[in-house]
C-alpha cells in the first residue's frame, strides 16, 4: 500500500526534491525548499499538511497539498514584513 503512495509522489514531484519516509501503513513527504513542513498521506489517497508541527489542512493530491504549504509561507512572509 504505501508502494502506491510513494508512487503517486514520485510521479507528481522530481525525486531530488523530496524525502519519503515510511512509517507502518502512512508516508510522510519532506521538500528540501520548504522547512519545518511536511505532507503525510494514508491510503486511500488523502494528503495531510503540517507546517510547524500544526495541522493545516487535507488535501487529495501531493500538488496541492505543497500548494497550501507554499501559501502558508508567503501568508507567513507578508505578516512578518508589515
Amino acid at each position: 500500500m504505501t508502494d502506491d503512495l510513494i508512487s503517486s509522489v514520485y510521479r507528481q514531484i522530481r525525486p531530488d526534491l523530496v524525502g519519503v519516509t515510511v512509517c507502518g501503513e502512512s508516508v510522510r513527504v519532506t521538500r528540501h525548499d520548504l522547512p519545518s513542513a511536511y505532507i503525510q498521506g494514508e491510503l486511500p489517497h488523502w494528503w495531510r499538511v503540517y507546517v510547524d508541527g500544526d495541522y493545516l489542512c487535507g488535501m487529495e493530491t501531493v500538488l496541492d497539498a505543497f500548494r497550501a504549504i507554499q501559501l502558508i509561507r508567503d501568508i507567513q512572509g507578508v505578516v512578518n514584513h508589515v
